[in-house]
């Protein structure tokens, strides 16, 4: 039996070789096998047909490949002009990254630093807390980070393949020791990692892992909490944590696809750190989603509508530096027949605070029905929910904590984040000491009042 790999060319024409041909552009032809002269269906095709909107994921498979194949002609351009002295840079680059590394850890004194956080856990199955446990230990310029005693792999899908823990760990590190610091593998040869063969974050083959995201994003929750003690300006207090995610499915045309796939992650609160309030609104750890405005989202998908978007007041922990605010936003939807899926966490261990700073708000998800206007609670982890027309899915996200203590936080401050609704008059009070006052539209400091509070 005789075969021969195809590729294509940038105007689709297919041609022999005995690899795909170097191209810019690329599309469904790409991969082709030919056997005894029958032209098989592509691997691009065999991962389509495996999709449900495969006309949105060729777009996306399409330009990460372009993407990838003018890396590789940039690379081959760059070595034409130098040679084997941008090989020796790269190498330098690397080695560079280490030795920064090791010289921030070698300042640390030696010791072992602790911390633990909690996974909600996942769904009826597993309703019980997930413990992500984490030791670092500093000896001279050695840094070594232990996951012993984190929860044991579950049969659901957040166990965390360990590359993923391992991209945790580097985050982290980078995070902490300097934004400067090249992103290489210089970072990984500094560190050492011990994550117990069958831990959820270190699972055995074969392991569900399709929501891993919630779970991975605990590491660097728990890295922070251990090492915010040696790190007192660079370590944040806990943020959104969570890849808070909505995906509504149901029929409907959307181009040349037979079915919808609304699929949006939301963000939340950003840890504060001390100097510094927490940015609100946004992605926190590993996650880099964009931020999907209104308008876009009901002209791609007509049968949702936006009903609110707004970030949630009081849900940024109370310091000194106040969390950052996670965001409510609601779905109405405008056809029978639809499912609802919600992921998320820190929908029952709330975002820490570092220094007398007080914790954020937690996660939760709720459905308003069409038929009574009743509101229901559901799981951090929900899937498939079969929603009504008029139902509203509401999403709030979770805050961040604060840090250092609420009452040292400027009155002046405090009485801005009322008037911008960040903060309410009640929680200015119960929480910062700061009394408030307001005609119904201008709000100022009751000054005698705040001195006895705080």
């Amino acid at each position: 039996m005789s075969r021969r790999i195809l590729g294509v060319t940038g105007g689709g024409h297919l041609h022999g070789g005995s690899e795909p041909a170097h191209v810019a552009n690329v599309g469904r032809a790409i991969f082709r096998i030919r056997e005894n002269d029958q032209l098989l269906p592509s691997v691009m095709d065999l991962l389509l047909d495996n999709t449900r909107v495969p006309q949105e994921r060729e777009g996306d498979l399409t330009a990460q490949m372009s993407a990838n194949l003018i890396g590789v002609q940039r690379i081959r351009e760059a070595y034409a002009r130098y040679g084997d002295v941008l090989i020796d840079c790269m190498s330098e680059l690397v080695t560079y990254s280490e030795r920064r590394v090791r010289a921030v850890v070698a300042t640390l004194p030696d010791g072992e630093y602790s911390y633990t956080d909690y996974v909600d856990g996942c769904g009826d199955k597993y309703p019980d807390p997930l413990p992500i446990k984490v030791k670092v230990t500093v000896a001279g310029d050695d840094l070594t980070f232990d996951f012993t005693g984190t929860a044991a792999q579950i049969k659901a899908p957040i166990n965390v393949p360990y590359p993923c823990t391992k991209a945790a760990v580097f985050f982290s590190v980078k995070a902490l020791m300097g934004d400067d610091i090249p992103a290489n593998e210089g970072i990984n040869r500094a560190i050492k990692i011990i994550a117990p063969t069958g831990c959820i974050v270190n699972p055995t083959e074969p392991s569900p892992i399709g929501a891993q995201i919630d779970c991975q994003q605990r590491i660097p929750d728990a890295i922070f909490g251990a090492l915010a003690p040696v790190f007192p300006d660079t370590a944040t207090t806990a943020g959104n944590g969570a890849c808070t995610t909505t995906i509504l499915a149901g029929d409907g045309a959307i181009g040349t696809d037979s079915v919808f796939i609304f699929h949006e992650v939301i963000a939340g609160g950003g840890g504060a750190s001390r100097k510094f309030d927490g940015l609100s609104g946004v992605q926190v750890n590993m996650t880099n989603t964009s931020n999907m405005p209104i308008e876009a989202t009901e002209m791609e998908f007509t049968k949702i509508l936006a009903r609110k978007y707004e970030l949630k007041a009081d849900t940024g922990g109370a310091g000194e530096m106040r969390g950052g605010l996670g965001i409510e936003r609601e779905l109405e939807i405008l056809q029978d027949d639809v499912l609802y899926t919600g992921l998320g966490d820190r929908h029952k261990f709330h975002p820490w605070g570092l220094m007398g700073g007080r914790e954020g708000g937690a996660g939760a998800f709720y459905r308003v029905s069409v038929k009574d206007g009743s509101v229901t609670r559901m799981g951090h982890k929900t899937t498939s929910l079969p929603l009504r027309k008029g139902d509203v899915i509401r999403v709030v996200t979770p805050g961040a904590g604060g840090y250092g203590d609420p009452k040292k936080r400027p009155a002046e401050k405090v009485l801005k984040d009322v008037i911008e609704g960040k903060v309410s008059v009640q929680a200015a009070r119960e929480q910062y000491g700061v009394a408030i006052v307001s005609d119904g539209i201008h709000y100022q400091i009751d000054e005698q009042a705040t001195a006895s509070l705080r």
